[in-house]
């Protein structure tokens, strides 16, 4: 059964042992489920922001680093992606998220109805600690353009997310996007 790497890069999270924790609960077959973190903590401050690979033997492969030593998001998450050992899949998220069951099947599904070479992105639902999360039942949120900044804001972009319905049988959710949000 093909493998899926889960690369996440955390700075001083406290949701990551919970994210990881959801990861592996809501996965269909989390015996392929592979995780590489970068962590970034300090391990005197932040106990509560370091992750214990409780009932994962072998899955979890973790970079700690002070986080006096973090050089931004894009090096965390390029650190994380070093922790790759050849999985058949990448999945990148953050390190406060939550999934729905059978996670790991439905992303292997979608992307097998994709041309080569796709990549899957959307803009995840809210969630409010410990696990109360906006639903959007039949639906997926796709990414769209919500409007352009005004002269001297530094985001010249702003992205929303728009419900689309399931039911739609030829896309069944999915639709090309000129961008991907990295979360």
């Amino acid at each position: 059964m093909p493998c899926i790497f889960v690369g996440i890069a955390s700075f001083r999270d406290p949701e990551i042992q919970a994210t990881v924790d959801a990861l592996f609960a809501h996965a269909a077959h989390p015996e392929r489920i592979h995780v590489g973190i970068c962590l970034q903590v300090d391990p005197k401050q932040d106990a509560a922001c370091i992750v214990r690979p409780k009932g994962y033997p072998g899955k979890l492969r973790i970079e700690q680093v002070h986080h006096t030593d973090s050089q931004g998001a894009g090096w965390a998450r390029h650190r994380a992606q070093q922790l790759w050992d050849g999985e058949n899949y990448i999945l990148a998220i953050d390190s406060h998220m939550r999934f729905e069951s059978g996670w790991d099947k439905a992303l292997i599904d979608m992307l097998s109805r994709c041309p080569p070479r796709s990549l899957l992105s959307t803009y995840v639902p809210r969630y409010t600690p410990p696990d109360t999360r906006d639903r959007f039942p039949g639906q997926i949120l796709r990414i769209r353009v919500h409007g352009m900044a005004e002269e001297g804001n530094p985001q010249t972009l702003h992205i929303t997310k728009v419900p689309v319905p399931l039911t739609d049988k030829e896309r069944s959710g999915l639709y090309r996007a000129p961008f991907a949000i990295a979360n």
